[in-house]
Formats: structure tokens, sequence, C-alpha cells
């Protein structure tokens, strides 16, 4: 599975976004985190944590060639309608791929 992943979301291999969140509050709203990049290679080990929910990973799409496979709009809306916004970027034609986030937002994948 992490070779499908790394695959998919190939991106900058020598330095990786982290975020540390605080305790959740456990009613789906966005928690307070620091977000920070971290100059170290990314690892299978890495891969393996953030694909198990133990750490995070954010991948840097853009790499050393300065090109990109993927992007990634966040929506920081909580009380969106997934699946009208499902449909509403279907029905526009848009080739974005929609999931919903932890928090409750979505994320809208390019490809």
């Amino acid at each position: 599975m992490i070779e499908k992943f790394k695959h998919i979301f190939s991106g900058l291999e020598r330095a990786h976004g982290v975020t540390k969140v605080g305790e959740s509050n456990g009613n789906g709203t966005k928690v307070k985190g620091k977000s920070f990049v971290k100059r170290e290679p990314v690892t299978d080990l890495l891969w393996q944590q953030h694909l198990e929910g133990i750490e995070s990973l954010g991948v840097i799409p853009i790499d050393d060639n300065n090109t990109c496979k993927w992007g990634c709009i966040d929506i920081d809306v909580y009380n969106v309608d997934h699946l009208v916004l499902m449909r509403s970027i279907k029905g526009l034609g848009f080739p974005l791929v929609t999931f919903r986030s932890k928090s409750g937002g979505a994320h809208l994948f390019l490809f």
C-alpha cells in the first residue's frame, strides 16, 4: 500500500510538512495545531505512520524538477454538504476528487 500512495502522492522527497495538533474537543470542529516544514527525507516509515494514523505527513507536491502530479484544495467549511459539493463539481465538469477532511470540511484533489 505504501508504494501505491508514494506513486499517487509523489512530491518533494527532501522535506515534508508536519502538523502537531492539540486535544480534540469531540464536536467535529477544527482543532488548533502547529504546522511546519521538516527538512528531512520522506521515508517509508513516515508513510507507514501516516497511513496508520500515527503521525501526519504533508507531502509537498512540487518536486525538485518543479513539476507536480497532484494538488489539493482545502475547504475549511465544516457544515458543507459533501454530496451537494460533489454534484456541483461534477456538474461543472471539474476533474476533482472529493474527500471529507478529519475536521468535517473537504479536500478536493486534482491529479
